[in-house]
């Protein structure tokens, strides 16, 4: 939903989220994304259609009816909002080489309107290096992130085959313990999450 002035002035962006009846969780059915406004408002229609192909990823999943992709969103919600959580113990980090490289989930890049969630984990030495000013980049999280430098994982969900618990509700406690996994807090749904590399990687067979 984008909400404009008589001038055409783009006011607000709303996501409409459809959450099944009986809903164990709280996940919001409308989730604000001034993101979305804010490419809307400079002209960036490519950034826009990446919004809108990140919102459409979280429902594609052929083989689920329209109640079991809600679901499947709820899902993902859940597991983005806990993985938030986990983010907030490693904020006391400030130096970024060790944030990227020796935390548990890296540098945290939380969903942004339709922009999914991302883990920056590797940080190159080489990629600091502006080769056209002859200088190193400053290694600070706005340049990182506004020249997209290193290496990220995407979290996302995938369809499968075979059907995979997924939590309908958070699974740390407000305590901050984790939580299993049940029948009474997930749903089998055919889908699984899934760490999405954003471009290849070498790696070495033994450490697969």
């Amino acid at each position: 939903e984008i909400c404009i002035d008589q001038n055409g002035t783009v006011l607000e962006t709303r996501i409409h989220h459809q959450n099944p009846q009986g809903s164990m969780s709280s996940t919001p059915n409308t989730v604000s994304a001034p993101e979305i406004s804010d490419c809307l408002s400079k002209g960036d229609f490519t950034m826009f259609v990446e919004h809108i192909k990140g919102l459409m990823a979280v429902y594609d999943l052929p083989d689920c009816g329209n109640v079991d992709k809600s679901r499947a969103w709820q899902a993902l919600y859940n597991l983005e909002h806990d993985l938030t959580l986990l983010a907030s113990g490693q904020s006391w980090v400030t130096d970024i080489n060790q944030l990227i490289h020796k935390t548990g989930l890296g540098m945290v890049h939380n969903r942004a309107g339709g922009i999914p969630m991302k883990l920056r984990f590797f940080l190159p030495p080489y990629e600091l290096l502006d080769m056209e000013a002859q200088t190193i980049l400053p290694m600070n999280q706005s340049t990182i992130t506004d020249k997209n430098l290193g290496f990220c994982a995407t979290i996302t969900l995938r369809p499968s085959r075979d059907p995979f618990l997924l939590p309908l509700s958070s699974l740390i406690s407000s305590t901050g313990q984790d939580l299993p996994i049940t029948q009474t807090n997930a749903i089998p749904l055919p889908a699984h999450f899934t760490l999405a590399l954003d471009k290849p990687l070498p790696l070495s067979s033994a450490l697969i």
